[in-house]
């Protein structure tokens, strides 16, 4: 395993500033172990943040309880069969840089500012970061592969054949799948602009039409908290249950993994995609991160080393 912050692989580096939630943040990492594969450079893995609105606000924040390390997350003895060179970092990206000055010197770094309408400019871009001799590429901004157009999907989503999430969450994950028994999954994107002012009947009446089996409860995610009075006339007709109806030992083995409460709770995400990627049956909206990734494990279960699962519903 390679040690946490090393600046002695030979060759060049990149790094990034994340932002968003864990499942943009994941999706921003594999953009750029794609990249560094496409540059022949190692990457620098960003400590996994709570949730932030923007890059420079995950850049902000300094104290430990915030972050995560990712490769405790991710499998990454796995990622690394992609062929990217990968260090984690177990310190903030801010003092990984000013380490990384303080060693190679600030004109070794080149500062890449990415924006939000690159595409007239990217072959060229891509062109001229493959050819800098710079030690260290710092990529700033909203780092999001839907703004790079020269590659196409297929390419860029070729990392996710190798994400597995680490032993210990799948483990945990697993159990709680196992304890729920059989049971379907909803996610609900609350603050989605596109999705957060329909009908709660909506959903109600597709579960029905789509033939989901009333005896059986569905486990409910969402992506903000939400009045559960919502769900209401879904409720009318199915049991529902989510993490809030999951057993205290299995939530305190949680505790154990994220010791900080706040980081915990933003990661609660990443348990129930491995319980939502267990499902029976999966009702869900097809344009979040979040659904993305619970679709792909349904897709490539053993693989992805949950349960049994069946079926993916998506929103009309």
């Amino acid at each position: 395993d390679v040690e946490y912050n090393t600046m002695d692989i030979p060759g060049n580096y990149l790094i990034y500033s994340p932002s968003g939630s864990y499942s943009k943040q994941r999706v921003q990492m594999e953009y750029a172990i794609f990249l560094g594969k496409v540059l022949n450079r190692t990457v620098y893995i960003p400590l996994i943040g709570k949730k932030t609105t923007f890059w420079s606000h995950y850049n902000a924040m300094k104290k430990a309880i915030n972050f995560f390390p990712m490769d405790r997350i991710l499998d990454f003895n796995r990622l690394r069969e992609y062929g990217t060179r990968l260090v984690p970092l177990n310190i903030p990206v801010s003092e990984m840089i000013a380490s990384f000055k303080e060693k190679y010197d600030e004109t070794k770094i080149k500062r890449v500012i990415v924006k939000r309408r690159y595409e007239q400019r990217e072959r060229e871009l891509i062109k001229a970061l493959k050819m800098s001799r710079k030690k260290l590429l710092h990529f700033e901004g909203d780092f999001n592969p839907n703004f790079y157009k020269v590659f196409s999907a297929s390419e860029t989503h070729a990392v996710r054949q190798f994400l597995r999430y680490s032993e210990i969450i799948l483990s945990l994950g697993n159990s709680i799948a196992a304890t729920l028994g059989s049971y379907n999954g909803l996610y609900l994107p609350f603050c989605s602009q596109h999705y957060h002012m329909k009908d709660p009947r909506v959903f109600s009446d597709i579960v029905g039409k789509e033939g989901f089996d009333n005896s059986l409860p569905i486990y409910v995610s969402a992506d903000c908290d939400f009045d559960k009075n919502w769900l209401s006339p879904l409720g009318e007709k199915f049991t529902l249950i989510s993490s809030d109806t999951i057993p205290k030992t299995l939530i305190d083995q949680w505790r154990l993994i994220f010791p900080s409460n706040q980081i915990r709770i933003d990661m609660m995400s990443i348990m129930d995609q491995v319980v939502l990627a267990s499902a029976n049956r999966f009702f869900t909206n097809e344009i979040s991160y979040f659904s993305e990734w619970v679709n792909f494990m349904r897709d490539h279960k053993e693989d992805s080393g949950v349960l049994s699962s069946t079926m993916s519903i998506p929103i009309e």
